[in-house]
């Protein structure tokens, strides 16, 4: 007689379901807690342990500021309008024709700077606290967000992006005068960016996340950039993209001259509320100028692509503070001379000829402003 006759087969009872949950639960708790200690030892290693490589054009101005730092008394800060539309040297010549000598100016424009980089870049020009520093132009009206996280802005916000400044991005993209549903969207990119990078995600690949690229040229290190007595105009920089005063120039100026056609159709309607909209997102800036004992001059620079939005931007501002000084040049009918093809990068920006024509503009109407309290002269180059 076989075992079998004193001991039947059991019958296979079925797992409860009780208990394939609880594996699916521990199985996922394993994965996560994998996942947290991979991603933190990556954060370190890649993050904390070596320096950031580099803030690409953002790094390289403020190292320009420190160096010049004694003898810097007026700073544009703008976006991409300003970087590409103010020489610095005709500036300041410009100034001292128009009877106010002393004028040491630097070019802190920063491609798509938004509010809070601006605040920031506040900040760190605050610390190297350059001793005869009185005047911040800033430009208005500012940047939007529809290509933050594009590659090469990787480096910038890789020290952005962090948990101090998730509400007050958060704000300033609440703050757009847009659809609801492009905010979500702009929203939503921030807080997966942050997640990616913050977790050390993105340095795993530099193909398929946001924070990773450095093969972009514009943000890429360049010493060269820093030799010499640098002012912060980049043109030099880009010598190798600009384009021939041409066809393409002469498109670009057709272009525009549609765009503004179409923009008169719709911006009176719309114009409260971009002038709410954006001055909201603008104030804090102005206030921290304020309250750092400079003094804020207001600009908005020719780009027909933000026609729409300097002159109700303007005038929110001249409601709220009507001492401070605007100066809108962004109008094609009362500036005609910065959309004409000679003068254009493009469709949205001056070429290094305009730069020049504008930056002496802006000297004639800035000088009354400056001259009513003009510093020394500025000490010798070491």
């Amino acid at each position: 007689m076989t075992d079998a006759a004193f001991f039947p087969p059991r019958e296979s009872s079925p797992p409860s379901p009780s208990s394939g949950k609880w594996r699916v639960a521990l199985y996922l708790a394993l994965f996560f807690m994998g996942f947290a200690l991979t991603a933190g030892v990556v954060h370190w290693w890649g993050l904390e342990r070596p320096p950031l490589p580099s803030l690409g054009i953002l790094e390289d101005k403020l190292k320009l500021i420190h160096r010049q730092r004694d003898q810097i008394n007026v700073i544009f800060l703008g976006t991409s309008r300003t970087d590409m539309g103010i020489h610095p040297e005709s500036f300041d010549q410009a100034m001292a024709e128009q009877g106010c000598p002393g004028v040491y100016s630097f070019n802190f424009g920063i491609e798509h700077l938004n509010p809070i980089e601006a605040q920031w870049a506040l900040n760190r020009i605050a610390e190297i606290a350059p001793p005869r520093l009185r005047w911040i132009v800033a430009e208005l009206p500012v940047s939007r967000y529809y290509t933050m996280f594009n590659n090469r802005f990787s480096m910038r916000y890789r020290v952005m992006l962090g948990w101090e400044n998730l509400l007050p991005y958060l704000e300033d993209i609440r703050r757009q005068p847009i659809l609801r549903r492009y905010q979500l969207r702009d929203a939503g990119w921030l807080l997966a960016t942050m997640v990616v990078d913050r977790s050390g995600i993105g340095l795993l690949s530099r193909s398929f996340f946001p924070l990773t690229s450095l093969k972009d040229p514009f943000q890429a290190p360049d010493d060269s950039l820093l030799k010499g007595s640098g002012r912060g105009f980049y043109f030099d920089y880009m010598a190798g993209n600009l384009p021939k005063p041409d066809r393409a120039a002469r498109s670009a100026e057709r272009w525009i001259a549609r765009q503004k056609v179409y923009i008169d159709s719709w911006k009176d309607e719309y114009a409260a509320r971009n002038g709410k909209g954006h001055f909201a997102r603008v104030r804090p800036l102005l206030e921290k100028i304020i309250e750092y004992r400079y003094q804020p001059l207001l600009i908005s620079l020719p780009a027909i692509n933000a026609y729409a939005l300097s002159q109700p931007l303007i005038a929110e501002v001249n409601r709220w503070r009507p001492e401070l000084p605007t100066f809108d040049f962004n109008h094609p009918d009362h500036w005609p001379e910065f959309f004409r093809a000679e003068h254009l990068f493009g469709g949205a920006h001056l070429n290094e000829k305009g730069a020049a024509l504008f930056s002496r503009t802006l000297a004639v109407s800035l000088c009354p402003v400056m001259a009513r309290d003009t510093p020394p002269p500025p000490p010798p180059p070491p």
